[in-house]
């Protein structure tokens, strides 16, 4: 399969199987590698999206609702989930994280890996 990968795509990604608290199911992640992993190597780096919860985003979480995200709604980007995963478990791209959400993408990132100060 090849698809067009770039960091910042929302792509669908099979995540099963998991174990524990691990996110689980088929559903949309975002990538989150740079753009020489996402053209020459065999897996890359996905930040999982899941429903945005009746509470306050956590500091390693952001928001994505922007239409070219290519998602049905309203969203939340959970760094702490941050899998390394192959391409084979890629399905296709949904869409694009626009700038404001990748960059609080990102600062959800940094604060997440302890990357200084976000």
């Amino acid at each position: 399969m090849t698809l067009d990968l770039r960091r910042g795509a929302v792509v669908t990604v099979r995540f099963d199987p998991s174990e524990g608290s691990e996110i689980r199911a088929t559903r949309p992640a975002v990538v989150v590698s740079n753009e020489a992993a996402c053209r020459f190597d065999a897996v890359v780096q996905v930040v999982p999206i899941t429903r945005l919860p009746d509470r306050e985003l956590r500091p390693y979480e952001s928001r994505a609702e922007s239409p070219g995200s290519g998602l049905a709604q309203p969203s939340r980007l959970v760094a702490n989930q941050i899998r390394t995963v192959s391409k084979q478990r890629l399905g296709g791209v949904l869409g694009r994280l626009d700038e404001a959400e990748q960059a609080a993408l990102d600062r959800a990132l940094a604060i997440q890996l302890a990357l200084g100060p976000a």
